[in-house]
């Protein structure tokens, strides 16, 4: 019988044995890869196809300096969407995830696409950090793709990869007083440019010069003056033409009124320099006007936000900006064939509301000027809806052993009138449409994942999802013995535990008797760890013992002990010792004698009180 059960262990163990080896040999073979022509604007796809004898369970990872996909082996072949942005040269990366080392790489080269797509960026804030760095923040208007993220560059340098949301700040490095950003949806075809003037230097710039207070008998007019500044290296700035001095400033009253200018002068251009830093300087081409019938009309760049009050009236409100150089009586605004003002021009945002929210007709929305009712401008809100249903989420983790690489989230949705939401995690905030559902996230950190799901128009509409981290290796104790050593005095015992353990997060066990904490004790490795002075519950005839990691008493191992022999006082009796007289005067004794009760296996033999031995 020990035969058969070592020749089944050993068999179990060889076996085990050659299934390791055989998991741990890494096979990818074959790795090609074909360029699809450019797909979704601009886009291309790489087909990717490998063989491999080994595949495991959890897939493999496919890389590019741009991110990374993880794909299981029975999607094989993948086609795997990359940026034509004409400027990376992509090294593709295949790399099993569950054996280390085991991955192949392919150069791809770079890869152009045309792109039929229209980004438009605006600075929304620009601070300067430590003197040697930029946090921007930007919003984006983006048509003709469905991209969800966008490459920056600055002064011809990658900066970075971010999603397409509105509010997202990050990082540019100082490079000098005015420096380009360009903002492309992974692709230098359709790209925003636009000019940032450091906030770490004195800058001023957006200089705008509406015409004010135009009078034909005196042949004069003024001139409002408009502009923003970073850094100002004073308190004030000097206004000027080529050859005339308009006045000196304060930064704290801009906009400022400079003239009167004459019909007849002539001179070009308006400047602003700041009193200390010469070089700190901005101006506006400005042509002298010769009458007042030359005044022309300026709307641009009008932009409307809107606001639904879902917890309460379920009315909405807008926000309206628009640029313009007039400084006429003011202007009104029509929406839906309603008219509201007279408002007074660069008091802007102007808020119009609340109104009547019906979630189907469309907002038109014109700015009309006031004196000239044919300079308006105008734009269309999508009809926007409080009524939104988020149900059906299932979220799914992808784990290489103990960490997470990517996770796949799934829902229904209805109600919403936008056609895409933002999922914000710890991390980020990204922007997806729900026509990509089911969408895979990476670079979470791994901890228990907490995600919110939010409409990009309606932020009543939202869902917050919660789950445990599921990359965690489990937890085991083996091999736990506990030994008796030795009775101290009735009822109290010395013991000694040994233990073997795997995928401990601690280096501390809680160890208990009968349901009670004896105490704490730190791990060692092959280490046997003492329980002095044990008071024992000598009314049970088994003792239980339990231990356990401190952060984790779910990963507890048992061992059940007879009652421990110190519970029954030890009784000698009918001692006989017989003794044998020998020639050189010496004495051999024999001792015999009867004993019940608790005792250890050995005992002491004293004479005149001196101990003869143990036996």
């Amino acid at each position: 019988m020990i035969y058969k059960t070592l020749y089944r262990t050993l068999s179990i163990i060889i076996l085990l044995g050659l299934q390791h080896i055989a998991i741990s040999q890494c096979s990818l073979e074959n790795l090609s890869v074909t360029i699809i022509d450019c797909v979704n604007d601009n886009n291309a796809g790489l087909t990717i196809n490998f063989q491999s004898d080994t595949p495991s369970t959890i897939g493999y990872q496919i890389a590019t300096q741009l991110g990374f996909e993880v794909v299981q082996y029975n999607q094989l072949p993948y086609t795997l969407v990359v940026s034509g942005n004409c400027i990376t040269d992509y090294n593709l990366t295949v790399k099993d995830l569950s054996i280390a080392d085991c991955e192949e790489t392919q150069n791809v080269g770079v890869i152009c696409c045309d792109v039929m797509c229209n980004i438009e960026t605006e600075i929304t804030a620009l601070e300067c950090i430590d003197n040697e760095s930029i946090l921007t923040t930007v919003d984006f208007n983006i048509t003709g793709t469905n991209a969800d993220s966008v490459d920056i560059f600055t002064n011809d340098n990658y900066i970075s990869t971010i999603a397409v949301s509105n509010g997202s700040p990050f990082l540019l490095p100082k490079l000098g007083p005015v420096q380009d950003l360009v903002i492309c949806t992974q692709g230098t075809e359709c790209c925003d440019t636009l000019d940032i003037f450091s906030p770490c230097y004195c800058n001023i710039f957006d200089v705008h010069a509406a015409v004010t207070d135009c009078d034909s008998i005196m042949e004069a007019y003024f001139l409002r003056i408009d502009f923003e500044t970073t850094s100002p290296s004073s308190d004030s700035f000097s206004i000027g033409r080529t050859n005339n001095l308009l006045g000196t400033f304060a930064y704290e009253d801009v906009p400022v009124r400079v003239g009167p200018i004459s019909f007849d002068e002539n001179d070009n251009d308006i400047f602003i320099v700041d009193q200390v830093d010469i070089l700190c300087f901005g101006f506006i081409p400005h042509n002298t006007l010769d009458s007042c019938e030359a005044i022309t009309c300026e709307l641009t760049d009008l932009d409307v936000l809107s606001t639904i009050d879902c917890d309460n009236s379920g009315d909405v409100t807008f926000s309206i900006e628009f640029q313009t150089t007039l400084e006429s009586e003011g202007f009104q605004v029509l929406i839906n064939e309603n008219t509201y003002g007279p408002l007074q021009y660069g008091q802007q945002p102007y808020e119009i509301g609340p109104l009547a929210l019906d979630s189907i007709t469309p907002y038109h929305v014109e700015i009309i000027d006031l004196e000239d009712s044919s300079c308006t401008i105008d734009t269309t809100v999508l009809p926007i809806s409080c009524d939104c249903i988020y149900d059906n989420i299932t979220i799914s983790q992808f784990c290489n052993e103990e960490i997470l690489v990517a996770v796949l989230i799934d829902f229904n949705q209805s109600g919403a009138v936008n056609d895409s939401f933002d999922i914000t995690s710890v991390i980020n905030t990204q922007r997806f449409a729900y026509s990509e559902l089911p969408i895979t996230l990476n670079g979470l950190p791994n901890e228990d994942i907490s995600l919110k799901i939010t409409d990009a128009i309606n932020s009543t509409c939202t869902l917050t999802v919660t789950a445990d981290l599921e990359c965690i290796l489990e937890c085991s104790i083996t091999n736990f013995e506990v030994e008796f050593l030795s009775c101290e005095e009735l009822g109290v015992a010395d013991l000694s535990f040994t233990f073997d353990y795997d995928n401990f997060t601690t280096d501390t066990v809680t160890l208990r008797y009968n349901e009670n904490i004896l105490g704490n004790y730190i791990v060692v490795d092959s280490g046997e760890y003492t329980i002095p002075l044990l008071e024992i519950d000598c009314e049970l005839d088994f003792n239980s013992f339990s231990l356990a990691p401190i952060n984790d008493l779910d990963c507890a191992a048992e061992f059940p002990m007879p009652n421990i022999d110190c519970c029954t006082p030890c009784n000698l009796s009918n001692i006989q010792i017989t003794n044998m007289c020998f020639d050189d005067m010496s004495v051999n004794l024999s001792v015999n004698f009867d004993y019940d009760g608790d005792s250890t296996d050995v005992f002491e033999l004293y004479l005149f009180e001196e101990l003869m031995g143990t036996y």
